[in-house]
């Protein structure tokens, strides 16, 4: 089962270690990158209050707020929910954050760090707002002058939009996230340069590149929050290793740690090639090459494991006594859908098609799954099923269980 993912539904479950912390804490795992390439996180374990993780939640959903309204606004004239829901679940477990304070903080803590991980998630708005804007300015599926300047247009506002809250958070904000800021100006006005000179591949190819620098510097601002609040050290950004507060090594130590971190097969192979040859660029090609056919493989066990989560949900849900229970039943009888293995092939065929349209992978894959299915359910049946909310609160109950264990003194 790959780790990567399985450590993301973990934090967003927050149940890591959760019986062997005081009452008034909660520790939490966290994936952070231990080198250039965020795709191979360590973990870093940390402690949590109650006020922490509070403060947390707000900070995070007044930071992403504007961009909610944007998407609001962006988003009005389509069918497209998701960045309502992640909203909706953020608002409601930091509603039971405050309401279960005073009697179960460790559970409360826990509330409140999941409603920080929906909030984040936000971000997801952004990614869907320039698929929107593309597919509603492009003629006869062709690219124009106006599909350019349509997402130009869409990149300056939300570059204003990130520049805003950058300037109202009160925390460190890393050098990264102004630099690619300047990156996504500079990327727009080759963009419009190229579209001057009637290059309108490269020009839309330009503007699109300047609209992701800006959604990854909202992701660094965001990043910045949890470093800040959780006490991470910050003081050398450069990437997020450097945010987390890990020196720079020389490239040999760094190598070598990247060796370590691969599969035993892997590493053999890399190894065979050093006795070949003994230039260390070599070798981190080598390195580099490996880590990509390792990340394509991860990919793949990304999809099977959410396909395998979300198909859980649906039986689970199917087997309720309630309306939401007979809606999933009605929904999987008009897609001839007769047993839990058609259930998951169907399901894995929805997510591959999911990972591709939005090019996600992950949590933010398993975010996208269970609101398409939730409102598939409705299109069949006109009956409201919220399989995200399904999800959580069933880890929430696994939270809770946990959480009563430890108050009394149970392994």
């Amino acid at each position: 089962m790959h780790l990567k993912l399985m450590g993301l539904l973990l934090v967003a479950l927050v149940v890591a270690s959760i019986t062997t912390t005081p009452a008034t804490m909660l520790s939490v795992a966290l994936p952070v990158s231990t080198t250039d390439n965020e795709d191979a996180p360590a973990w870093a374990r940390l402690n949590i209050s109650l006020d922490t993780a509070l403060d947390l939640a707000y900070t995070v959903r007044a930071a992403v707020e504007p961009l909610y309204g944007w998407a609001k606004v962006q988003l009005a004239d389509t069918n497209i929910t998701i960045h309502e829901k992640m909203w909706e679940r953020g608002d409601y477990f930091l509603e039971k954050a405050e309401n279960v304070s005073e009697v179960n903080e460790t559970l409360a803590t826990a509330y409140a760090f999941t409603a920080s991980v929906f909030y984040s998630r936000e971000l997801i708005a952004a990614h869907i707002i320039l698929g929107v804007t593309i597919r509603e300015n492009i003629a006869n599926k062709t690219l124009t002058n106006e599909t350019v300047e349509a997402v130009l247009a869409r990149a300056s506002e939300l570059r204003s939009i990130v520049h805003n809250v950058s300037e109202d958070l009160n925390v460190t904000i890393p050098v990264v996230f102004y630099k690619l800021l300047n990156e996504s100006e500079e990327k727009e006005l080759k963009s419009r340069e190229l579209l001057n000179e009637g290059r309108l591949g490269r020009a839309f190819s330009f503007a699109v590149r300047s609209y992701h620098d800006v959604t990854r510097a909202y992701a660094v601002l965001i990043k910045a929050i949890y470093a800040e609040k959780l006490g991470l050290d910050i003081s050398k950004p450069r990437f997020l290793t450097m945010m987390l507060g890990r020196h720079k090594e020389d490239l040999q130590r760094r190598l070598g740690k990247l060796l370590e971190r691969l599969p035993e097969h892997a590493r053999q192979k890399i190894m065979e090639k050093v006795k070949r040859h003994h230039d260390i660029m070599e070798l981190r090609k080598a390195i580099r090459e490996t880590i990509r056919e390792i990340q394509k493989r991860m990919k793949h066990a990304d999809i099977k494991v959410i396909a395998k989560v979300t198909t859980r949900v649906i039986l689970i849900t199917s087997k309720m006594p309630t309306e939401t229970g007979r809606a999933v039943r009605t929904w999987m009888r008009e897609h001839n859908i007769k047993t839990p293995r058609e259930l998951f092939d169907y399901i894995l065929n929805l997510v591959n098609e999911t990972a591709t349209t939005y090019n996600v992978t992950g949590f933010k894959l398993l975010n996208i799954t269970l609101t398409t299915l939730s409102q598939d359910i409705y299109n069949a049946t006109g009956v409201q099923v919220d399989l995200l909310h399904i999800f959580y609160t069933m880890a929430v109950v696994h939270i809770h269980a946990h959480s009563g264990h430890h108050k009394h003194g149970k392994p």
